[in-house]
């Protein structure tokens, strides 16, 4: 059904999938795993026509579309339900539908939209409703039926679960299963190696950018360690201190983070935080020991007010000592001037900066022991990632310990008490910030080539 040969995709200089080579069998569902950067996302951008591929081709049912405009390539049958669902949110379910089926006949278009409302009923019921106002689930569904609307031969589905809470996802998946015995031909990226393995036919590993194991989904299922993004990871925290992690892209960080907070479930090992064992428990129950995630991307309930937000990241809480719940939202309005000022603003229209602010105030609100922060300056300008990590500086000496993975080492430097490498999923660096300033190879991957002399 589709075939790739040697894919190379970038961005400009930088190269994101580096010589890819599948087949995906008609009818079968083609799981893309692999760490956050790795490349699953514009290995999927590639094929849908909206990333620069640099070499290599791309064959469905036989024919090379490597070089046809990303319209034409949806009227050869692909369509795509992208990472972060990009909807209309001004336009209603109804109308996100329509746009799916622009290219379609009438009565083609009126069976497919009876179609989607049959796998997911919940739409049926918000035809009307802007599509912005939905919750992360029903938005993902949407997303899905849109891109269902087109009747495509082969439907790309990138990051199924993330951010979805644990009822949604299983509403995607059955769909995805009643899709799959219907011989729709599916190519899943998916962060849950677990719920993807449940249907995968066959599987490909991505890391940075390369297949490092690809084979069928039983032979997957059969032996775990196959497709690991983390391997062996070993380090541990001391109280009171922050420690940072640094790596490539698809090195396995955010996949660690996702792991400690209870998102993602360990293949083995184990993971102690003050003495108890945390692999097993639910992310609520990670929250209630102590330890509370701002994640990658901020991930704000955008259609919620700021103190919508804030009393989410208190929900623990808030049943039992309503008081004091509010008189930390008051303490993170001090902390963060800007949010008091856009307190009954919703999250979705806030800047970059502010919706980070927001992020690491939220979960704040669960008064952890430990903060995990993946990438808080990404994406940011410089003047605010200054005031973020002035504000990390701040939160350690107030007391709380905090586990920062970030790319800008030399700003990570003027804050963190320790460091650890994370290259492959293995850790390859465990070290001071005197250390990690001395070693060369580190010097000139993070830090910029010493100067000669």
């Amino acid at each position: 059904m589709l075939r790739l040969h040697e894919l190379r995709v970038g961005y400009g200089a930088f190269t994101a999938v580096h010589g890819l080579s599948l087949k995906v069998g008609r009818g079968d569902v083609f799981a893309l795993l692999g760490a956050n950067g790795a490349g699953k996302s514009s290995t999927l951008m590639a094929l849908a026509g909206h990333a620069e591929i640099k070499a290599g081709e791309i064959l469905l049912e036989d024919r090379d579309i490597t070089r046809l405009p990303a319209a034409r390539r949806a009227s050869a049958g692909l369509a795509i339900a992208p990472e972060g669902r990009r909807l209309f949110p001004d336009l209603s379910v109804a109308e996100n539908l329509e746009v799916g089926g622009y290219a379609q006949p009438r009565r083609s278009a009126a069976r497919n939209r009876a179609r989607v409302l049959d796998l997911f009923p919940r739409l049926g019921q918000r035809l009307a409703q802007p599509a912005g106002t939905l919750s992360g689930g029903e938005q993902q569904m949407l997303a899905i039926g849109r891109a269902l609307m087109a009747e495509p031969k082969l439907l790309m589905i990138d990051e199924l679960s993330l951010g979805l809470m644990p009822k949604a996802i299983d509403v995607c998946y059955r769909a995805l299963a009643e899709l799959q015995g219907s011989g729709l031909t599916i190519v899943l990226v998916e962060q849950n190696t677990r719920r993807a393995l449940e249907i995968a036919d066959r599987v490909c590993v991505l890391e940075s950018g390369r297949a490092t194991w690809q084979g069928t989904g039983a032979e997957a299922r059969a032996d775990p360690a196959k497709i690991e993004a983390l391997r062996g990871v070993s380090l541990s925290l001391d109280a009171g201190e922050i420690t940072c992690l640094l790596g490539p892209n698809g090195a396995g960080k955010t996949t660690l983070m996702m792991t400690i907070a209870g998102i993602l479930r360990p293949n083995g090992g184990s993971i102690r935080f003050e003495d108890a064992e945390l692999v097993g428990l639910t992310p609520s129950d990670i929250v209630a020991a102590g330890i509370a995630l701002v994640p990658e991307n901020r991930l704000v309930f955008p259609q919620m007010s700021v103190r919508e937000n804030l009393l989410a990241g208190a929900f623990l809480r808030l049943a039992k000592d309503k008081a004091a719940v509010h008189a930390d939202i008051e303490r993170m309005f001090e902390r963060f001037p800007r949010l008091r000022e856009r307190q009954d603003q919703d999250a979705g229209t806030l800047s970059g900066g502010e919706q980070q602010m927001l992020a690491v105030a939220r979960a704040l609100m669960a008064r952890p022991k430990l903060l995990l922060m993946d990438e808080p300056s990404l994406g940011l300008a410089p003047l605010i990632v200054e005031e973020i990590f002035r504000i990390i500086g701040e939160l350690n000496r107030d007391g709380t310990s905090i586990f920062l993975v970030e790319q800008n080492a030399h700003l990570a430097l003027q804050v963190a008490h320790h460091f650890y490498l994370l290259e492959q999923g293995r850790v390859t660096f465990d070290g001071t910030p005197g250390q990690l300033a001395e070693d060369e190879v580190i010097q000139r991957a993070y830090l910029g080539s010493r100067r000669a002399g």
